[in-house]
């Protein structure tokens, strides 16, 4: 059966569902505290990590941190979780973090927003206005973050292969239907499919531990073997040297081929 991911707004009954749905099939179920909990090993502290997940990026942020680095240490920390067996994964970031994994159910849970605002007066002890407004509010700040940081609209239902509504329906009967399709023969696990997982764990940990390096390339990876391409760099001769090294005393690397451009570090001129 596929890794489930499934993407919900604020107090939109996703976890919720996801709970149900993992017990249904006997899968851990993961939300985005022990994604960031791994991602921190990689030298960035959870107040921060959180803090990108949550907010928009102002400008001086754009220019002073990576949006690729903390992309690479999210897949990373996707890819550990994922090596732990089966998974049903809610938040907004699980399906992007998957790229190139095959066996992946995406689900997209929404609700009215009179659902969403009775759960905010209920659970923040908050007047119906303040409710809408901090929910809009959310909303707004993850379309922004998901675009800034993968480029597309959370929001698209072509991003899904299934869009439950919780309007008609409640969680049981929205976690049966999710179960059922995890169970179908169109996402039945195939030795394909368990390759692309086992290629993107390795690619997600070769790339997260160049990232901390400072080396920003393309990571591919096959069977064991890592494929880097890309431009670098060149602050001293043995670079290049390095970067093969790095990558292959990590675990599952059996070998490393190498197709980076070197380019001279540009000299600082005088004011």
């Amino acid at each position: 059966m596929p890794i489930v991911t499934i993407a919900r707004g604020t107090l939109s009954g996703g976890q919720a569902t996801a709970e149900r749905v993992a017990e249904q099939l006997g899968y851990r179920c993961v939300g985005r505290e022990a994604l960031v909990e791994l991602a921190t090993k990689f030298g960035v502290s959870a107040p921060r990590m959180n803090q990108m997940l949550e907010s928009t990026p102002h400008f001086w942020e754009r220019l002073t941190e990576s949006r690729e680095a903390y992309v690479a240490y999210l897949e990373a920390a996707m890819g550990e979780i994922v090596q732990q067996g089966d998974l049903v994964y809610h938040g907004m970031l699980g399906q992007e973090l998957l790229k190139g994994v095959t066996s992946v159910l995406r689900v997209r849970v929404i609700a009215p927003m009179s659902y969403r605002v009775a759960a905010a007066m209920e659970t923040q002890h908050v007047k119906h206005d303040v409710a809408t407004q901090y929910i809009n509010r959310a909303d707004d700040d993850r379309l922004r973050r998901m675009r800034y940081l993968f480029g597309v609209d959370w929001r698209d239902a072509a991003l899904y292969d299934l869009v439950v509504n919780l309007e008609q329906i409640n969680e049981d009967m929205a976690a049966d239907l999710i179960v059922s399709v995890a169970r179908s023969d169109k996402f039945k696990s195939t030795p394909q499919s368990q390759r692309s997982i086992e290629n993107f764990i390795l690619a997600s940990r070769v790339n997260a531990a160049l990232v901390v390096n400072g080396w920003s390339v393309d990571v591919e990876a096959e069977d064991g073997v890592v494929k880097l391409r890309g431009e670098i760099q060149l602050a001293s001769p043995d670079e290049p040297d390095d970067v093969v090294r790095v990558v292959r005393d990590l675990p599952g690397v059996k070998d490393v081929e190498s197709d980076l451009t070197l380019l001279p570090v540009s000299p600082v001129l005088p004011l």
